[in-house]
């Protein structure tokens, strides 16, 4: 019988060389502060990403050290924010400050390493692997032996939730957990549930549950930039970072392809309609939201808006106050929301700019 210890290696020499097949560099970390080791990655991708918006194209030590001191403040919701806004604000040694890119727009300027045995505390806090996006821990993930099952590396979770390690290690939105025959995911939320946890499913809602499978679907570094763009909704009213479900992922990311051809095709095609359906229960508020969102933000070629506004139409009111208890939750940058209570205020809102 395989030691549940040698199991894990084994099926971490695996999803070492599934990562390194799809594009990832592994970068080890051997000896030394870890957490030391992390923040100087971080920082070397700070200076690449921001050679333009760093005088003199590198950070001086007392610009790190303040940078570093800002982001060990943050807790963990503050820190998604910044990721998910892709920038973070830095003070320079002459008093002002500096807007700083974590995340660039292109994706070939974003790099994905992972690293194995990450010590992220001085004590305890040791993670099978790490997922850098940019020097940022994104993704954390932890296995266990084949077929005994999720449970532990979910607890296990909890433990560090509840002493996190903080720093750079609070950037971290995603985690997975695996014992080859399950795989599932969760965000990284202060406070999180069962219902919190989802399986990773393609468009035809087959489930990804071996672990290379749901590493080639999930782990490869195109569809994690597409889906940190999508898939990642943060809550300021909340204070809570959602993490769309499969179903409600490619139900958004359908939507805005055909939103993406309406740019270039004629109003007659009807080929560019769509729907979709979800039970009770399973989100659909959220989807739609996500969904407005994209098309309130979809720019044409020339920079302006595409659609000039965007209708959501509910059979009653219940779903009409959910929806606009939804919009509240989130935010769309330069997007308001009316609810107008009578035709006459529907119509004004349909004239006006």
């Amino acid at each position: 019988m395989v030691s549940p210890s040698r199991n894990e290696s084994v099926l971490g020499d695996q999803l070492s060389a599934t990562l390194r097949s799809l594009g990832l560099h592994e970068r080890p970390i051997l000896g030394g502060n870890h957490r030391a080791i992390v923040a100087d990655r971080f920082f070397d991708n700070i200076e690449r990403l921001n050679a333009g918006r760093i005088p003199g194209g590198t950070l001086s030590l007392s610009e790190r050290d303040n940078l570093l001191a800002s982001i060990n403040n943050l807790n963990r919701f503050d820190a998604a924010q910044n990721l998910t806004a892709r920038s973070i604000s830095a003070r320079k040694d002459d008093g002002g400050s500096m807007e700083l890119v974590l995340v660039s727009e292109h994706p070939d300027e974003n790099e994905f390493t992972f690293a194995r045995e990450v010590q992220a505390a001085e004590v305890g806090h040791r993670y099978d692997f790490i997922i850098f996006l940019n020097g940022i821990p994104y993704i954390h993930i932890e296995l266990k032996g084949r077929g005994v099952g999720t449970t532990s590396a979910l607890e296990q979770f909890e433990r560090y939730n509840k002493n996190p390690p903080g720093g750079l290690f609070n950037f971290t939105l995603l985690l997975v957990a695996s014992d080859d025959t399950q795989t599932e995911y969760i965000i990284n939320n202060a406070v999180r549930g069962v219902r919190d946890v989802a399986r990773w499913a393609n468009h035809e809602n087959k489930k990804y549950l071996k672990l290379d499978a749901f590493a080639e679907s999930f782990l490869n570094p195109s569809f994690m930039q597409e889906y940190f763009r999508y898939g990642i909704l943060v809550s300021p009213d909340e204070k809570k970072v959602y993490a769309l479900r499969p179903y409600q992922y490619h139900a958004l990311v359908s939507a805005i392809r055909k939103m993406e051809r309406s740019l270039t095709s004629n109003n007659e095609d009807n080929s560019l309609n769509s729907w979709a359906f979800h039970s009770p229960g399973a989100g659909k508020t959220m989807t739609g939201y996500a969904v407005a969102r994209q098309a309130a933000a979809k720019k044409n070629r020339d920079g302006d808006s595409h659609y000039r506004k965007v209708f959501v139409v509910s059979d009653r009111i219940a779903i009409d106050e959910q929806w606009t208890t939804e919009h509240s939750r989130f935010t769309i940058d330069g997007v308001g929301a009316a609810r107008p209570e009578s035709s006459a205020e529907l119509a004004r809102c349909v004239q006006s700019n």
